[in-house]
Parts: structure tokens; C-alpha cells; sequence
């Protein structure tokens, strides 16, 4: 058994977690194929979203692989409390047949600091896209009761992660998404974790044609710079370069970009993309979104969109 050990708790540096999370990979990326895995929670005491939400994807993306995978629960109740509240590692469930009754089902949250853990269907089959609007709604809905935003903050809010979340159905080729975010009232900001195991950046512009990539480095860096994949002008494909500039140059907030070998980070003293060795390869994408969350009356959202 290959036991990844989780850390006690992380800082609040905004890179702290993502650190830990790279040694987590590592770890799953090191360790016998046929050798059962077992995420270990037992000293726990504090979670970080974009640390727990990697977790979430690399866990269920083992399981996905049919590779053994479990979950060593924390000694402390409080903090198991909190787990099985977010709904951890499986995701909030939800019947997509009776998904209108998906907002009412997550009302106890809106008086919450957190969001739980939320997969959403990635693919356009069937009522798939009607689904997940149903659910980033309720997620909004939650997110506007929690932060009592308003005007610019609170569409660029929105904004994002309606085209973080599109972007997954657009180009991931995978059946889900997941979104999960922290409040931090004393802190004003709000961490949210959004993530894919689909094909990741570099499969995407292989598959499209459109350019010739080589490197998950080279792949990053187009789509942090709105090269999209698609053919059509109206597509969505701005949505990358425009979210972060919204975020950090509107909000003063920071950005991250994970897929495949390649990292993308950008706060406001500083955007940089690194190459990765292949031990901290993570299969699809990963975004961390550090948001401020005071209304800032001279942020306009317009300045930013498209």
C-alpha cells in the first residue's frame, strides 16, 4: 500500500498549497500502478480549497483509472464533521433527472462559508448542458448570499466561473468538472478550485490543429493568451485570458494554471509560467482563483470582457 500522507494544515500563502499539492502528485505519480493508494488525513486539522479540490481530482481520477484508492479519515471529529459536510471525495449528489430541485437542495449553505465539493456534467450529450447551467446557478446563488457582493465584483464573479466551467465542457473531453470554494470573512478573499481530468491543454491543441504545440509549457502559455482551439470568432475561447486579467488586474486577486507538466501564475507583482518535471504531471486542468471580496467601486467589469 503507498500511503500519501496529507498534510497537518497549509498557510495562508497562496502558493503553500499549491506546493503541498505538487508533492501529492508526485507521490501518486511515483507509486506502483498496482499498488493500492490511500490518501491519509489522519492529522488534518486545515483545509486550503485548492489543496483539497486537487486532492478531490487526483483521487477520483485514480478511481476513474480502476486503480485501488481509498481514504484515511481524520483523527479529529470536527474535521471529519467538516468533510462529510462538503461532501468529500464523491461531490454533492444531485439526480439530474429532478435537477430543478437542485438549488433548494444546497439552501442550507447559503448561510455557510464554503460551497461543497460539486461535480458537474462536462459533456454536451443529452440535457447535460441544461444540467450543469442548473447547477453553476445554484452555486452563483449561494456565492452572492455568502460574500453580499454586488454590481462589477459581483458579475465578474460570475463571469469567471461560468467561463471556467464552459471551457471544461468546450475542450476537456471528459465526463465531469468540479468546482468547491472557501470564504474567508476576516480575510476578504475567497478561494475557488476548479478542475478537469480531461485531456488537458497540450491534447487540445494537438487534436485541433490549429497550432503546432509540442510542450504543455507551449500549450499554457496560448491559452492564458486567448488562443483558442476553436474556429468560430464568437467562441468562447478568450475566456482564460480574459478571467485573469479581470482577476488580477481589475480585482487584484491571483490566478493559477495547472495542466499536464506546465503551471501558469499570476498575481499582481508577478506572472510567470514554469515547466514542471514529469513527476508532477496532473492529468486535465486545474485553476485557483484567489477573489477579494470587498466591493471595489472602481473595478469595471466592462473594461474587461470582450
Amino acid at each position: 500500500m503507498a500511503a500519501i500522507k496529507i498534510p497537518e494544515r497549509t498557510s495562508d500563502n497562496f502558493g503553500d498549497p499549491i506546493l503541498k499539492l505538487l508533492d501529492i502528485q508526485a507521490a501518486i505519480n511515483n507509486s506502483n500502478f498496482d499498488v493500492e493508494k490511500q490518501f491519509d488525513f489522519s492529522e488534518c486539522k486545515f483545509f486550503n480549497p485548492f489543496l483539497l479540490g486537487g486532492i478531490t481530482s487526483i483521487y477520483n481520477y485514480e478511481i476513474q483509472k480502476g486503480n485501488e484508492t481509498g481514504i484515511i479519515f481524520p483523527n479529529s471529529l470536527s474535521v471529519k464533521d467538516y468533510l462529510d459536510t462538503i461532501h468529500f471525495p464523491n461531490g454533492f449528489p444531485y439526480n439530474p433527472n429532478k435537477i430543478d430541485s437542485f438549488k433548494e437542495s444546497l439552501s442550507s449553505f447559503h448561510s455557510k462559508s464554503y460551497i461543497p465539493v460539486i461535480f458537474f456534467p462536462a459533456t454536451k450529450t443529452g440535457n447535460n448542458s441544461s444540467v450543469r447551467e442548473q447547477i453553476l446557478s445554484a452555486v452563483n446563488s449561494i456565492l452572492k448570499e455568502q460574500l453580499k457582493l454586488s454590481g462589477g465584483v459581483l458579475q465578474a464573479l460570475y463571469y469567471m466561473i461560468d467561463e471556467l466551467t464552459q471551457n471544461i465542457a468546450d475542450h476537456s473531453n471528459c465526463d465531469k468538472g468540479l468546482v468547491f470554494a472557501q470564504f474567508y470573512p476576516s480575510k476578504n478573499y475567497m478561494d475557488i478550485c476548479i478542475s478537469d481530468n480531461g485531456i488537458g491543454l497540450l491534447q487540445g491543441y494537438i487534436n485541433s490543429g490549429k497550432y503546432a504545440v509540442e510542450s504543455d509549457k507551449e500549450a499554457v502559455s496560448l491559452a492564458v493568451t486567448g488562443k483558442s482551439t476553436k474556429d468560430l470568432p464568437e467562441s468562447r475561447g478568450f475566456g482564460l485570458s480574459t478571467s485573469r486579467k479581470m482577476l488580477v488586474n481589475g480585482l487584484k486577486g491571483k490566478f493559477l494554471l495547472w495542466s499536464g507538466s506546465a503551471m501558469f501564475i499570476q498575481t499582481v507583482e508577478n506572472e510567470e509560467i514554469l515547466s514542471l518535471e514529469d513527476d508532477f504531471k496532473f492529468q486535465g486542468c486545474l485553476i485557483s482563483l484567489r477573489i477579494p471580496t470587498f466591493n471595489n467601486k472602481e473595478f469595471n467589469f466592462y473594461e474587461f470582457t470582450e
